[in-house]
């Protein structure tokens, strides 16, 4: 399993802030100072980026964003999703990237086209949990793990893919 370090949580959520400072002020470029280092977020029309760690970590949301080149083939990803975003972290060696998409299905569909997407790919259904408003699978193929939440916000369906190599 990946391991969620406070780091990793940390320039999550430090990317949120900064991408919404960013989108309210309109400013095609800022560099923010954050504990971790600098962080410079940029907006072009309905794309944001943003890019710290001198470039372990980076980001792409909206328009122009698209999968790493390295992102699997054979990841269970169902036909139809929106890419929303897109971070990858390169940190301590360990390649994360944690993948925003959006959905017209209801969560429940959406969770069982993930499903169908798990065994038709040959992955691994690992766990399954849902609570509070959330579905969450864990699946695997070798030393590849997905973590896939799926959730309502908003009246969107939304799909957060965490993937990362043990």
């Amino acid at each position: 399993m990946t391991k969620r370090t406070p780091d990793r949580v940390l320039w999550i959520a430090l990317a949120a802030l900064a991408m919404a400072v960013a989108l309210s002020c309109g400013s095609d470029e800022t560099t923010y100072e954050t504990a971790d280092g600098e962080m410079t977020v940029s907006q072009e029309g309905e794309t944001t980026r943003f890019r710290m760690k001198d470039g372990q970590v980076e980001g792409t949301f909206g328009a122009e964003a698209t999968l790493p080149d390295d992102f699997p083939e054979d990841a269970p990803v169902p036909d139809g999703l929106a890419l929303q975003g897109v971070v990858s972290s390169n940190e301590g060696g360990e390649q994360v990237t944690l993948i925003t998409y959006e959905s017209d299905d209801s969560p429940e569909a959406l969770v069982a086209a993930f499903k169908a997407s798990v065994a038709d790919r040959g992955w691994s259904l690992d766990e399954e949990m849902s609570m509070m408003g959330q579905n969450m699978l864990q699946v695997s193929k070798g030393d590849r793990r997905l973590m896939i939440q799926v959730m309502d916000r908003a009246g969107t369906t939304v799909a957060m893919l965490h993937m990362g190599i043990q």
